[in-house]
C-alpha cells in the first residue's frame, strides 16, 4: 500500500502530485522523499500509500454472497478507542515502512517500501523467515494465480514475480509507472494501477505481458476484485469505477467525493470505500453499485478488509483500527495499536486481521 503505500499527510500525497515535466531523477527524487518524509509528518494526517492487496487462500470465514444493509442513518460512534486485550496474537517486526501484504498457503509476503525488500513471515511462529532483496521501493503485492509473488517497484516502474520456492526474481516487465499505486490478483490476471499514466493494467502471469491498458481516472489509486468486476477508486475526480474482466471496459462510475483512495472488501460481495479526506466509509452494493449512507467516525480511514460480516479499517493518524458491522452499519470497536506510527493497511490471512504500520516497523495480528 499501508498502497501502496506512499504518503501521508498532513495532506496526502494526491495533493502533490509530481509533474511529468520534471526531469526523472529529480522527480523519483521527490516522490521517494515525499513517500518516506510525510510518514512521521503531521498529527492529524495519515497515509494515502498504494499497495493493497488481498491475501490469497488462508482464510478461515467465509464471506457473505450479498453486500451489507445500507444504513439508514450515521450511526454514532463507540466511546473511544480501547485496548485490543485478547485480539492481539502477536506483534510481528518487518522491515521499516511496511507496504503491503499478501498470504498463500504457507506464508505471509510483506513488501518494504524503505528497503526494497519483501519479507517471508512463518504464520506459526509469527516471524520473519526470509527477506528477498528486489531493490527500489516495493510496494503492491498479491499471489498471482500462477503461485507467484507478484510484486510493483515504484521506483523503476517495474512490475516482478518471486517463485515462492526458490525466493527469486523470475519474471519482470519494465518501463510501467513509476507510479505504481495498487496490486491484485483475480479472473486469471494480474491487475495494476498505474497512477502515472491513468491506465489500469490487465498483466498476463504465464507470458509476463501487459494484456489490456484500460483508461480510468487521473489518479487511480485503490483496486477491488469482487465475484464479477474489478473496482478502482480516483481520488481526482472523486469516483469509483467498475472495470467488466470480460470487456476490459469500464461499465459504470459512481461519484462519492472526498477522496475515495482506499476499499475494504472480502473478495466476493462485501465492498466498502474509505474516503479518506473526509472521515467516512461507505458500503457499496458490488452487484449494482448502489452506495449506502456515509459512516464517519474516523479521521483519515485508510486501506482496510472485511472478515465475515465486519469491516476492519485502519485509522493511519489516530492509531486506531476500527470495526464496523456491515449487516447493520454499526460500530462494534475502536481499538487501540499499541505504539503505532501510521498503521495503513489491514488484511486477512490464516484466520487473523493482520495489520500493518506504515510509519514503523511492526504488524498486528489480531484475532478477529
Amino acid at each position: 500500500m499501508p498502497s501502496r503505500s506512499i504518503a501521508r499527510v498532513c495532506h496526502p500525497v494526491i495533493s502533490i502530485r509530481i509533474p511529468g515535466s520534471f526531469r526523472p531523477r529529480r522527480r523519483l527524487a521527490l516522490q521517494l522523499a515525499l513517500l518516506t518524509g510525510l510518514v512521521l509528518g503531521c498529527g492529524n494526517g495519515a497515509p494515502l500509500t498504494p499497495g493493497n492487496t488481498a491475501p490469497a487462500s488462508p482464510e478461515t470465514a467465509t464471506p457473505g454472497a450479498t453486500s451489507a444493509a445500507t444504513p439508514s442513518s450515521t450511526p454514532a460512534a463507540t466511546d473511544g478507542p480501547v485496548l485490543l486485550g485478547a485480539h492481539l496474537a502477536a506483534t510481528i517486526p518487518v522491515d521499516r515502512a511496511p507496504c503491503a501484504l499478501a498470504a498463500n498457503a504457507t506464508s505471509a509476503w510483506v513488501t518494504s517500501i524503505q528497503t526494497g525488500q519483501v519479507d517471508r513471515i512463518d504464520p506459526t511462529t509469527n516471524s520473519v523467515v526470509d527477506r528477498i532483496t528486489v531493490g527500489g521501493s516495493p510496494c503492491g503485492i498479491a499471489i498471482g494465480p500462477d503461485g507467484r509473488i507478484w510484486v510493483a517497484e515504484l521506483k523503476s516502474g517495474t512490475i516482478l514475480a518471486i517463485d515462492p520456492l526458490t525466493l527469486q526474481v523470475t519474471g519482470r516487465i519494465e518501463g510501467v509507472g513509476p507510479q505504481l499505486w495498487d496490486l491484485k490478483s483475480g479472473f486469471g490476471s494480474v491487475w495494476v494501477v498505474d497512477r502515472d499514466a491513468g491506465m489500469l493494467l490487465r498483466v498476463d502471469p504465464v507470458t509476463a505481458t501487459v494484456s489490456a491498458s484500460i483508461p480510468i481516472g487521473r489518479l487511480g489509486s485503490g483496486l477491488a476484485v469482487t465475484t464479477s468486476s474489478v473496482w478502482v477508486s480516483d481520488d481526482a475526480d472523486g469516483s469509483i469505477r467498475r472495470i467488466d474482466p470480460t470487456s476490459n471496459a469500464v461499465v459504470d462510475s459512481s461519484d462519492v467525493g472526498k477522496s475515495p483512495s482506499w476499499f475494504a472488501d472480502d473478495g466476493a460481495g462485501r465492498l466498502v470505500i474509505a474516503r479518506r479526506t473526509g472521515g467516512s466509509v461507505l458500503v457499496v452494493n458490488p452487484a449494482t453499485g448502489e452506495l449506502g449512507a456515509a459512516i464517519d467516525g474516523w479521521v483519515q480511514p485508510l486501506d482496510g478488509t472485511v472478515f465475515g460480516n465486519d469491516a476492519w479499517i485502519p485509522d493511519g493518524s489516530a492509531g486506531t483500527i476500527t470495526v464496523l458491522d456491515l449487516n447493520v452499519g454499526a460500530y462494534l470497536a475502536r481499538y487501540v495499536l499499541p505504539e503505532a506510527v501510521n498503521p495503513f493497511v489491514a488484511e486477512r490471512a490464516f484466520g487473523d486481521v493482520w495489520v500493518l504500520d506504515f510509519g514503523g516497523t511492526t504488524i498486528w495480528r489480531l484475532r478477529p
